[in-house]
Parts: C-alpha cells; structure tokens; sequence
C-alpha cells in the first residue's frame, strides 16, 4: 500500500505542476480515494440510538424517524408529530502497517435531526444526518532526487451528509412500504506536498465537493401480530468526481467512482408470554466492484426488554468482517507487490447495550457499541449514541 501511495503522489505531481502554469483539467486512469468503501469500517458513524442498542438490527423492527435510515419502512411514530435529536460519539482508532503509524480520528460528529408526520396510513418526514465522516492521517516521508528532505503531517479528511425524505404506506395492518430519497452531500479535502531540494515548498489542498441522489426501498410485512419480517435496498451509484485545487494549479477528473449496492434483511419475533423482543439481521454490501475488496456479509443479532411501556433495555451483538482482499496484488514495472502489505485484521464483533425512557411526551435513549471486549482482530472501536424524541 506504501509503494501505491508514492507511486500515486509521484504521478499527480507530474500532473499538477503543468497546471499551474496553464490551469488545466487532467483525467486520472483511476478512481478518487477518499469516498472508497474500504474506509466505511471506520467512517460509518452508525445512526439510530434505538438499533445501535440492540446489536445495530431494526429492518424488521416498527420505532422512531431515525429507524428509517435503516429502512424507510421501519419508521412509526407515535403520534402525528415527530421531532428527534440524535449525537454520536466515536472514538479515534490506531494501528501499524508497514512500519508507519496510520491513525483514523472523529471528524466533523454524526448527529441526526429530524421532524415526522403522520396522517392516517401515510407517514413522512424530513431526516437531516452525518452518515459517515473521518480524519485519516499519517506522517509521510518527502523524498526529493532519492533523498528524504521533509515530512507531512497527512490528513485526508472527507464527510457524507445526508438529507432524507422517507414516504411510508401502511395496507391494512399487514404490510408496509417505504421510500426514502436520499440526497448526499459529499466532502473531501487532501493535502499534497510540493518538494524542493530543501523540503516542503508549498502544500495544495485537494478539495471533492458533489452530491448524489440515491432512492432507499424498503417493505416490512406481518405475517402473525407478534412476528414481522423486513427488507430494504439501496441500488448501485455511480459519479465521475473531480478534485479541485485552492490555488490555480491543474483540477483532476477521476474515472467513475462505484457507490456499492446494499441489500439488508430482517426478523423481529415478541413471545406472547413476556415483553421480549428478538431481532435478527443480515447485511450485505456489493464491494466486490473494487478489485481490492470483497463483498461484505455481517449479521447482526438484537434483545429488547420493555418495562411498562415506560423503561426500555436493550443488549446485542453484531460483526463488522474484514472485507479486503488480501490476495490482491498491484504491477509496478516488471515487479508484483501485495495491494494491502499488511498482516492487519480488520475482523470486528461488536457488543452493544442500550436503554430508553419514557417521561410524558419525551423519550430518552442512549446506546454503546464496543469491539474491544470479544474481538480477537488488531482494531477495536467504541461508539456512544445519545438521542431524544419529542411526540406529539
């Protein structure tokens, strides 16, 4: 990964000099990095206190506006009116590879607002959230004539934001269908450095500012008064992305990026006998369309205990697999390198807890989702979530 990496700063180099004297757009014969998929292990910020309690499940499930973030069709509110808050709070993560110290920061929090309407056996709603954002940031060795000059505190920091509108039908008690269009604000900025034979001349800034619109599907039906089974899709994206320069060096146009399809599944089962709710979940995402990825397949397994309608306790478990592919390799010249030089698990089982309160028209919710107790891989995350709701 370190050789592609100076490779890839060797060749934009060439690139961008020209442009500043002839301001120029150049097309690069390769795709931008910063919204890969492979960074979504840490940048996915987990949205809905409500499912991130009870092992991330909610597809099948029936709760509140951010359960549409999930599946538009898990959305129900109480009452005619919705209003929610939610803050998320997620740790920095460290590991080696190849000898340099990689760090992965919070950047910019995730956080969802949102308002909902119901109307008889229509719902709708507005849900503004940061669904996924990080700082990822090394100390790049400068080399200049085969001689290391300099170094760079290396940041790429990027942001996803998300305005959703999910419309929801309910069919006699028995099925729902929900749409949610989603509009997806994206944001990147990325350092370069500029050497001389005496070090660091100048650093440019590569900023990626363009949003996409991406429709979420999804039904629930209930097939038995205590049991419902779910499903959503979020089909395949894709967008030619340019990089913009701070200074009027040249702007690069990328080949079209592949935002991977998504397919989830669930089931939520309450025995009659006991105020106990069990969910299941299945998730996959289409990240194979990256040679160095491979699809993901992670289950997610959820208990919800409720105490008169008023207290609420969750607990759960759900993986986060190591979705590279470490059998891929990259050609420089007549030499085949490994694409990951690493022997890094990314492996991850999350244990999560979580509760809601009830007090008159508020409830209270707070969750914690942690992969430092089980996991047996080299990264371990913890995240909290805290959220409100106001009915009525």
């Amino acid at each position: 990964m370190k050789k592609k990496c100076t490779i890839k700063m060797l060749l934009l180099i060439f690139i961008i000099i020209p442009g500043y004297l002839f301001s120029v757009t150049y097309e690069v014969d390769a795709t931008e990095m910063s919204f890969n998929p492979y960074f979504s292990f840490y940048s996915n910020n987990r949205l809905s206190t409500l499912a991130s309690g009870r092992g991330y499940t909610g597809i099948a499930d029936q709760g509140n506006i951010s359960l549409a973030t999930l599946n538009p069709a898990a959305m129900d509110l109480d009452r005619t009116w919705q209003i929610y808050y939610e803050y998320v709070n997620k740790e920095g993560l460290e590991y080696t590879e190849s000898n340099t110290d990689l760090c992965f920061d919070n950047y910019k929090t995730g956080f969802v607002s949102a308002i909902g309407l119901k109307l008889n056996n229509f719902q709708t709603g507005v849900i503004y959230y940061r669904k996924d954002s990080y700082d990822f940031s090394y100390i790049q060795p400068c080399y200049y004539n085969d001689n290391l000059v300099d170094s760079l505190d290396f940041h790429l920091k990027a942001s996803i934001k998300n305005i959703t509108v999910p419309i929801i039908y309910t069919y006699k008690n028995f099925l729902k269908v929900g749409l949610g269009v989603q509009i997806q604000s994206y944001r990147s900025n990325e350092p370069y450095a500029m050497l001389g034979q005496g070090g660091i001349s100048h650093i440019l800034h590569g900023k990626v500012n363009f949003t996409l619109v991406r429709p979420r599907f999804g039904f629930v039906i209930f097939p038995e008064k205590n049991l419902s089974l779910g499903m959503f899709l979020l089909p395949q994206a894709k967008k030619e992305i340019e990089k913009d320069y701070d200074e009027p060096y040249a702007d690069l146009k990328f080949e079209a990026n592949t935002f991977p399809a998504e397919l989830g599944a669930g089931i939520k089962y309450q025995p009659t006998f006991i105020p106990l709710s069990i969910l299941l979940d299945y998730n996959y995402s289409n990240d194979s369309v990256y040679d160095e990825l491979l699809d993901r397949h992670d289950f997610n397994l959820g208990l919800e205990y409720s105490y008169k309608n008023v207290l609420t306790l969750r607990t759960g478990f759900f993986t986060q697999m190591d979705y590279r592919d470490l059998d891929e390799t990259i050609t420089v010249g007549d030499e085949e390198y490994d694409y990951w030089s690493d022997d890094v698990s990314y492996d991850q089982y999350f244990v999560t807890f979580g509760l809601s309160y009830l007090w008159k028209s508020l409830r209270f919710d707070c969750s914690v989702m942690d992969s430092k107790l089980i996991s047996k891989g080299d990264i371990n995350q913890r995240y909290l979530n805290f959220g409100c709701s106001f009915n009525l």
